[in-house]
């Protein structure tokens, strides 16, 4: 079975590593994955290369009769039964358009609540959003909250949705004391209260906010630190909020990083005061960790696997996030292996489950298709 994933970016984020978790465990022999891209050096290129799939670069739909010409020649020429379609918001439909054209079977897989650019791109994506209320494609959605926002009227008159959870590979993420050591070693935080965040640099991961409840709980615990990964658009403006702050030192900028399961290892808690997520994967990561998730409630209630999750509103006081924060670290259960293990099995969230359920639908998709 042949199918197409369009379309990972230039920068690590929910969709990218969602495929890579999927292609990881998947049996590749039997679903034949290729990728489609129009980043000149997309995220995960040399991991989806090493494990075998094709990573097909095209033009950017700036330039879209190069775009159209290059995507049709590729499903043309491939021939999918499947083109799987990932996206943030509909703005831009024309992946979708041009693969209708050439397969019968299209999943769009929602990953997101909201866009992640300005106020055209929202009125875009409300227009655009229709074609799904009278076209048979197959729906998926990593949240209820993310089906509602990209489906809209076709979800709410019955149509059907399929939940893919965004599943991860516990075992990776399981806390280990050596290796915690040796990072936060590594780090210079032996004896310190680290905070963490994994995310862009973008106005949705809020950092502008992050930094102020850092800098409040940093007067109260002064032997602490923020440890943010990530690179994005407003880095630089975050920086210079650091350093306005006088905190250039306890605010360790790690860039965009692989290692991201030993960087979790060496924090005592997760901060994700997000304006909106399609779910928050890095949250979930966290907490397979061991860590408690202090996050805003415009974040799924689905991100709460381990029961150690406390949901704050944005206009909350700082006081009461740095209260948070302190309460979230002394939650019961949080290195215990087993009970991290029993909630990721009973939650949905363990990566070979999100494997089952994708091959049933893929195997469901085409054998109605050859029906």
């Amino acid at each position: 079975m042949k199918i197409l994933h369009s379309e990972v970016s230039d920068t690590i984020g929910g969709i990218e590593a969602f495929l890579l978790n999927i292609s990881s465990n998947i049996d590749l022999k039997q679903y034949q994955f290729d990728i489609i891209t129009t980043a000149r050096t997309p995220a995960y290129e040399k991991e989806f290369t090493e494990i075998g799939i094709p990573v097909y670069k095209i033009s950017s739909v700036k330039h879209f009769f190069k775009y159209y010409k290059e995507f049709s020649d590729l499903l043309k020429k491939n021939q999918y039964d499947i083109v799987h379609i990932h996206k943030n918001s509909l703005a831009n439909p024309f992946s979708i358009l041009i693969a209708r054209k050439y397969c019968k079977k299209i999943v769009i897989h929602s990953h997101n609540t909201k866009p992640s650019k300005g106020k055209l791109t929202f009125i875009l994506h409300w227009i655009n959003r229709r074609l799904l209320c009278t076209e048979s494609f197959l729906r998926f959605a990593c949240s209820e909250e993310a089906a509602r926002w990209m489906y809209g009227q076709a979800v709410e008159q019955g149509k059907d949705y399929y939940l893919i959870k965004n599943g991860i590979n516990v075992e990776k993420f399981l806390p280990n004391q050596k290796i915690r050591d040796n990072m936060r070693k590594e780090l210079g935080v032996q004896n310190d209260y680290v905070l963490c965040n994994v995310g862009r640099f973008t106005e949705q991961k809020n950092h502008h906010f992050l930094i102020e409840i850092f800098a409040q709980f940093h007067k109260r615990i002064p032997k602490s630190k923020l440890v943010l990964v990530g690179t994005g658009p407003l880095l630089e403006n975050i920086k210079k909020q650091v350093k306005e702050l006088s905190l250039p030192e306890e605010v360790l900028f790690l860039g965009e990083r692989k290692d991201i399961p030993q960087i979790l290892q060496a924090a005592d808690v997760f901060v994700l005061p997000s304006i909106y997520e399609g779910l928050g994967i890095a949250g979930i990561e966290a907490q397979a960790v061991g860590l408690p998730l202090i996050t805003s409630d415009n974040v799924p209630k689905d991100i709460n696997v381990t029961g150690n999750t406390i949901f704050l509103k944005l206009n909350e006081s700082i006081d009461r996030w740095c209260d948070s924060v302190v309460s979230g670290m002394q939650a019961k259960n949080l290195k215990n292996i087993n009970f991290i293990r029993q909630c990721f099995d009973k939650n949905g969230y363990n990566i070979q489950d999100t494997v089952h359920v994708l091959e049933k639908f893929y195997s469901s998709i085409t054998k109605n298709s050859n029906n």
